[in-house]
C-alpha cells in the first residue's frame, strides 16, 4: 500500500490505521521537506502523541530512501489471521 504524506498529521494517523487493518506494509511517499520535518525528534515525538495507544502498540515506523526519494514504511506489527 503506498501513500502521499499530504503534510496533515491525521491523515496520516488515518493511513496508518488502514494499513494495520489491512495487516500489511504501507509506504508513505515524502518530500525532502517532510523528510526533514520527520527526522527532527520533536516532529516524530508529536506522531506518537496524536497516536491512539492502540495504535502506537500495532505498529513500527522506520525512515528509508527509495531511489532519490524519502520514505516512510510504516509496518503493521498484527500477523494476519491463519485461514
Amino acid at each position: 500500500m503506498e501513500a502521499k504524506f499530504t503534510g496533515r498529521w491525521d491523515d496520516l494517523l488515518i493511513a496508518m490505521e488502514r494499513c494495520v487493518e489491512n495487516c500489511g506494509v504501507m509506504r508513505v511517499a515524502l518530500t525532502d521537506g517532510e523528510y526533514k520535518r520527520l527526522m527532527n525528534p520533536s516532529a516524530m515525538d508529536e506522531l506518537r502523541r496524536r497516536m491512539s495507544t492502540e495504535l502506537s502498540e500495532r505498529v513500527m515506523l522506520q525512515m528509508e530512501w527509495s531511489g532519490m526519494s524519502p520514505m516512510l514504511r510504516v509496518y503493521s506489527t498484527v500477523q494476519r489471521p491463519a485461514r
